[in-house]
């Protein structure tokens, strides 16, 4: 599975989760491979997913090669979008990339209810 995250900040795995998933400056990527148990980390700016272009929700995940988001809060039109294109959105209540990387490895992802909407 692989994973796109809104950060506030490039500093590793203690950057700040985002709380609004289309205004945020860096994502991280994680590709996690349960079979092998195994994790890979690349935390990237916006202007290298989207190379300079304006980019909705969609053109994001795809672009990053995601197969879900976990957000803290994310627009309703994204949400639309994202579930369309079979998208898996959930939600985090983690301040930090660290602590969303241990609720992926322990399974305790949320799918996102109609709470984590932003308007």
């Amino acid at each position: 599975m692989r994973y796109l995250i809104p950060l506030q900040e490039n500093l590793g795995a203690t950057s700040r989760i985002s709380f609004h998933f289309g205004r945020s400056p860096y994502y991280a990527i994680i590709t996690h491979d349960e079979s092998a148990d195994k994790m890979e980390v690349e935390i990237r700016s916006i202007s290298s997913i989207a190379h300079g272009e304006i980019c909705g929700a969609g053109d994001l995940v795809e672009k990053a090669g995601a197969d879900a988001v976990i957000v803290k809060g994310i627009g309703p039109r994204a949400v639309q979008m994202l579930r369309g294109r079979g998208v898996k959105i959930y939600t985090t209540s983690s301040d930090f990339l660290n602590q969303v990387i241990e609720e992926i490895k322990a399974g305790k992802l949320r799918p996102a209810g109609a709470g984590v909407v932003c308007r």
